[in-house]
């Protein structure tokens, strides 16, 4: 899909132009202040309405808009955001999950934890200004595994994969992740490196036994050679760093496919 660009024969770059749409002033201020921080236009709007005229009159590159908002519903507004811009990113903002998620999983381009630190925000927003807009991954079938000792970033990480439609099971340890391993073999395992117990080139090495195609994609804050070399050999699907990339990291699990049963299949050695 070609994006539309705004801007007349003197502006040598795209404008770095965003709406953002949100009835939580404090939220609102926020995400303002990181995106301008970084060099982002930002017009804020706290309705629905609003939003939809500055859509028309600024023109604006991307939207961020949130979940609930008290003049129109999100579906809706997407509908007319649509109808003046189909080519324009939208990335929702969420809060709780609701059963509206499943109506617009698939619509926007990203959603994205409330919760989300205000820097994950703007590299979201990197993204999206500086690529093509494309439709966001379908629901997957069958659970992803997320391994990680850090409690905070797992059900952060945990509930932006459930908003973009990745149903996901947790572990906090190499030993636990083993034995959910052992009793339903998930589609994908991201795992983290760095963890205390067993770690996870160790428990990657023991998983392979049994699940030689199960996919896995490392996420670490070690980006030492060694240990991506290690990971590499093991047969790792990709290999994240810290602070994650959510959108690299929905890429990595949109392209797998779950391991056959033959594939799952318990080796005697073992």
């Amino acid at each position: 899909m070609t994006r539309v660009r705004y801007g007349g024969p003197q502006d040598p770059h795209p404008r770095r132009h965003a709406l953002l749409v949100d009835g939580d002033v404090e939220n609102r201020q926020r995400l303002y202040d990181a995106l301008t921080a970084h060099g982002v236009r930002v017009s804020t709007a706290p309705s629905g309405e609003v939003a939809l005229q500055l859509l028309t009159c600024e023109r604006p590159e991307i939207v961020l808009m949130a979940e609930s908002l008290g003049d129109i519903s999100a579906e809706n507004l997407l509908e007319r955001i649509r109808a003046c811009n189909d080519a324009i990113p939208v990335l929702l903002l969420c809060g709780d999950r609701t059963p509206e998620h499943a109506a617009l999983v698939g619509r926007v381009q990203a959603c994205l934890p409330r919760a989300l630190s205000a820097t994950l925000v703007v590299a979201e927003v990197d993204l999206w200004l500086g690529a093509p807009a494309a439709a966001a991954p379908a629901c997957q079938s069958g659970t992803v595994l997320l391994v990680d000792d850090e409690e905070r970033l797992r059900n952060l990480v945990q509930e932006f994969l459930e908003l973009n439609g990745f149903p996901v099971e947790t572990a906090g340890s190499g030993e636990e992740a083993l034995r959910k391993i052992e009793r339903a073999a998930p589609r994908a395992v991201v795992l983290d490196i760095r963890m205390p117990g067993m770690d996870g080139v160790l428990a990657l090495k023991k998983l392979r036994v049994a699940h030689p195609h199960l996919p896995v994609i490392i996420v670490t804050h070690a980006d030492d050679e060694k240990t991506r070399d290690e990971a590499m050999a093991l047969g790792v699907r990709c290999y994240l760093t810290k602070p994650l990339n959510f959108t690299s990291l929905k890429d990595a699990l949109a392209s797998t496919k779950s391991p056959t049963s033959s594939s799952n299949g318990s080796n005697s050695s073992g």
